[in-house]
């Protein structure tokens, strides 16, 4: 099969689930938060995508501001609190830094190159996010002194779990709950 007739088949499945899901996967890794969606509708059926592409990723009939984080794993082996890598946040305007604090649930998860599924990903909701604050603040501080650099920040996922108990995160691994990461 020539590459004209491979793309050819990848946008044609490509405008198939945009259809479906109203998103495209290809725009901006969209396929990513098209599969933190499938993933959390396990347990939050009637979670679903936000409309738009700024503000709120996803929302539930309880919860109106779900941010989504994704990035690649490119490890042999599966991720660990340890070695999870750092989510980032862009910073670049002012309005920006304080939308974090707007956030009533987060999800963050890693995707292998070539799968649909996450490696593994959790879920911070509402009752746990405000715990948050902190890192948030120490985040924008720390950008705040910067005066030249990227426009983005990042925390890592050990500097959560100072401020969130481990059992107070819904952990995923390939798309399943697990109860312990």
């Amino acid at each position: 099969m020539s590459n004209k007739d491979k793309i050819d088949q990848i946008l044609l499945l490509s405008e198939e689930v945009r259809k479906d899901t109203g998103q495209s996967p290809l725009y901006n890794y969209g396929y990513r938060e098209i599969m933190h969606r499938e993933v959390l509708q396990k347990i939050f059926p009637s979670l679903q995508r936000s409309l738009g592409s700024h503000g709120s990723d996803a929302n539930t009939d309880d919860i109106d501001f779900i941010e989504f984080k994704s990035g690649f794993w490119t490890k042999k082996t599966d991720p660990t609190i340890s070695d999870w890598k750092p989510i980032m946040f862009d910073m670049s305007k002012k309005k920006d830094q304080k939308k974090i604090y707007n956030y009533q649930a987060l999800g963050c998860g890693l995707w292998r190159r070539v799968g649909a599924i996450p490696v593994a990903n959790f879920w911070i909701g509402p009752d746990h996010i405000k715990k948050l604050h902190p890192l948030f603040d120490r985040v924008i501080e720390e950008y705040d002194k910067r005066e030249t650099g990227r426009q983005e920040n990042t925390f890592t996922l050990q500097q959560i779990l100072e401020y969130i108990e481990e059992k107070d995160i819904i952990w995923f691994r390939y798309g399943e709950q697990v109860l312990e990461f």
